[in-house]
């Protein structure tokens, strides 16, 4: 026995002990997030030839060597959940939107529920229809009128809040892009260093992958790690880190006059005007004449829910390009451009009808001068006969900038109501209101005849007021459904991938006590192997030499 026997031994103990060091890390790790269980690998040493037989050499092993730490991931698995990742944040947006819009909508639960104002106004209406037009039909009236115009604008406000918490959330989610490229960037260098001087660096692995994790849940990206260990990341046909090179994200503001913003590329810290001349992280262009813009992560998701720009009655008509990509994709934008429709067929139809009333506004007067008891209001007091205006001038008549006439409202408002084409004796003008109320083409009554269309509901012909509110509204449960079916198929999906991966990267804790163990016996049995063989050497050397003397 010579003293290289030590080495097999001592070799053991080294591995038993790489072994628990590894056990321990996996164990003292396997709630981080991330985390992924390490193996350590080992091999034959270099073996000593001891003669020949019938089979050939015989050969004698020369210890155990530690070939390395590895992590127990599979390259697969992660390509197939970064590839799903970006289509289940994409639905989970467009859900959280269409369940926001529910909220506004819903006729059980809903914030703002217009079914109700619409059944008020119209009834209403056939009050002024069905007895002579008193002042408090008349103001009965305005007052539903009023209701149904706010609680409109009050669902206009809030659907406005849901696209500013979106566009926030663009300009949250360009950010953080950024911050996790640099990180995959600096791991990327970090990785580098510590694996050529031959350190352990699967720590800042787990930190790399659970960057790139993320990132593969905003944007669709391709991850590859060259022979040097960097990884390079591409994006949408861009090169967001390739060979140690970063591409910074900023904003730009999506349209003119809008303050909703998008990706480009750009080092600037501010948001750049719409006319900047930047390349676009997203071509919108190609979107546009796309039946449906891909799943490609929240971001994407975040910007089709919320449009490119604000939508009202006329951008369903617009040839502008971010008004055709808001009406082809944008969520918000279609339903806001759908009520604003209806909004604007309305108040169309009663300014339209009631300007072309009777002057003395339907209502007899006595002898005094009196209108069923309120005093006429002197010829120089300007009048103006439409009932709804602008609330503030020049914005339009548009969602949230409609109000009631202010001289149909306080003392005597009720009375300037107009209501006939030839007196307080022809009806007709009521009668004509609730017949375009019902029809699918609105049109103007003139002087009793009925003139030429001048609106319809674009898209939806064979209904009218009430009939298109309840297509909105199935319209949108649809699109809720529809974002609440991709989902629940993606989460599936996801969790299957999830759990595969997991299968092969997580800690079992079952499985590391049974390694400790392992290792901790594989320990003890090199150690009593040393200590046998210490103690032979000890007696060769130190008993031999006293019998010689």
């Amino acid at each position: 026995m010579s003293m290289s026997s030590l080495s097999t031994p001592i070799s053991g103990l080294q591995a038993a002990q790489a072994g628990l060091y590894v056990t321990g890390h996996n164990l003292a790790n396997h709630h981080s997030p991330g985390f992924t269980r390490q193996l350590v690998g080992q091999s034959t040493f270099f073996s000593r030839n001891i003669g020949r037989d019938a089979g050939g050499i015989m050969q004698i092993g020369l210890g155990t060597q530690i070939s390395g730490i590895r992590q127990v991931r599979d390259h697969f698995l992660d390509m197939r959940w970064r590839a799903s990742a970006p289509e289940l944040n994409f639905w989970d947006v467009r859900a959280g939107t269409g369940q926001r819009l529910d909220d506004i909508f819903g006729e059980l639960h809903g914030e703002f529920r217009l079914q109700g104002v619409l059944l008020d106004l119209n009834r209403a209406l056939h009050e002024l229809n069905n007895e002579a037009p008193s002042i408090e039909s008349r103001g009965n009236f305005i007052a539903f009128a009023g209701a149904f115009i706010n609680r409109v604008a009050g669902a206009a406000a809030a659907m406005e809040q849901r696209q500013m918490e979106l566009n926030n959330n663009v300009a949250s989610s360009v950010r953080r892009i950024n911050q996790l490229t640099t990180e995959i960037h600096d791991m990327n260098e970090r990785i580098m260093l510590e694996e050529a001087s031959g350190a352990n660096a699967n720590d800042f692995r787990d930190r790399r992958n659970n960057a790139i994790d993320e990132l593969s849940t905003i944007i669709t990206i391709t991850a590859r790690e060259d022979s040097r260990g960097r990884i390079n990341i591409i994006s949408n046909g861009h090169p967001l880190l390739v060979n140690g090179h970063r591409m910074q994200m900023g904003l730009q503001y999506s349209a003119p006059n809008s303050l909703f913003v998008h990706p480009v590329f750009t080092w600037e810290d501010g948001i750049l005007p719409d006319d900047a001349d930047v390349r676009a992280f997203f071509n919108w262009g190609a979107m546009t004449n796309m039946r449906d813009v891909p799943p490609d992560g929240s971001l994407l998701s975040m910007i089709v829910s919320r449009g490119l720009s604000a939508a009202d009655h006329t951008t369903p008509n617009s040839t502008d390009a971010w008004d055709v990509f808001n009406m082809t994709h944008g969520v918000i934008p279609q339903v806001q451009a759908q009520l604003d429709t209806m909004l604007n067929a309305i108040v169309t139809m009663f300014n339209t009808a009631f300007t072309t009333a009777h002057p003395d506004h339907g209502m007899p007067r006595n002898q005094h001068g009196h209108i069923h008891g309120q005093i006429v209001p002197p010829a120089t007091e300007p009048l103006d006969l439409n009932l709804f205006v602008e609330t503030i001038s020049g914005r339009g008549m548009v969602m949230g900038n409609i109000s009631i006439n202010p001289f149909l409202l306080g003392e005597g408002g009720a009375s300037r109501l107009p209501l006939t084409f030839d007196g307080p004796d022809d009806n007709r003008l009521v009668g004509q209101i609730i017949e375009q109320w019902n029809s699918a083409t609105i049109t103007m009554p003139q002087l009793g005849t009925v003139g030429d269309d001048f609106i319809q509901f674009p898209g939806w012909y064979g209904f009218g007021v009430d009939g298109f509110y309840r297509n909105f509204i199935t319209q949108m449960a649809t699109i809720t459904s529809t974002a609440m079916g991709f989902l629940q198929t993606s989460t599936e999906e996801m969790n299957s991938w999830d759990n595969r991966r997991l299968q092969i990267s997580g800690v079992s804790l079952e499985e590391e006590m049974s390694n400790m163990i392992r290792f901790q016996h594989a320990y003890n049995a090199s150690a009593r192997m040393i200590n046998m063989l210490d103690s032979m050497m000890d007696r060769i050397i130190n008993q031999t030499g006293r019998v010689g003397m």
